[in-house]
This record gives structure tokens, sequence and C-alpha cells, in this order.
């Protein structure tokens, strides 16, 4: 079930995208905060990265995202986050799953 209404009630106890985007931005601040200054890997689904992106950036959609892409976040100390690079699979060209898994179209 997806709504264009992020804040939209999902019956039977879901929530809703924006209670997506809270709880996943709240995870993520609690990693950062335990970790700080330390590089720590987080492995989630795309729905997490995607309301993780944008949170962060204010956008309206997050855009495509590949399977298997490295997504680099920052938390700064001024408790902000950055986005230094998102939606990378070039770690996959080496091996031949660009073409294979994407049909050639690995362009985000």
């Amino acid at each position: 079930f997806f709504s264009s209404q992020n804040d939209l009630e999902i019956p039977g106890g879901g929530e809703s995208f924006d209670q997506l985007c809270d709880r996943s931005m709240n995870a993520l601040e609690q990693i950062a905060k335990k970790h700080k200054g330390e590089r720590v890997i987080v492995v989630t689904h795309g729905g997490v990265l995607r309301a993780i992106y944008m949170r962060i950036t204010q956008a309206s959609a997050a855009g495509k995202l590949l399977n298997a892409s490295v997504n680099v976040v920052h938390f700064r100390d001024d408790e902000t986050w950055i986005i230094d690079s998102w939606s990378d699979v070039s770690h996959l060209s080496s091996v031949g799953f660009l073409q294979r898994g994407f049909d050639g179209d690995a362009r985000p």
C-alpha cells in the first residue's frame, strides 16, 4: 500500500511514510551518536534509504535507487547530516553485475 499522502494512517496498525521517516532517522541518529568519530556500516532496504534521503535533503522524492548501491552520509558535529555519495554502484562494474543485473542501465 502506497499513498501520496505521507501522513496517511495505515489501517491495521501499519505506519505512514512520515512515521517510517521518523523511525529511520531516529535509529540512524542513535547509531551516529553512539559511534561518534567512527565509521559505521548500516545495511537496510530501499524504503528506509529513500526515507533517509528525503529527510536529509528535504526533497519530495528520492529518485532512482539501485540495488546493492553504496550510500555515504555523515553526521556532523552540529548534529546535521550531509550526503557524501548516493546510489553508487561503481563497485559492481569490475564483476560485471551492472550489465547482467541492470541490463546495462545502472544510471541513478
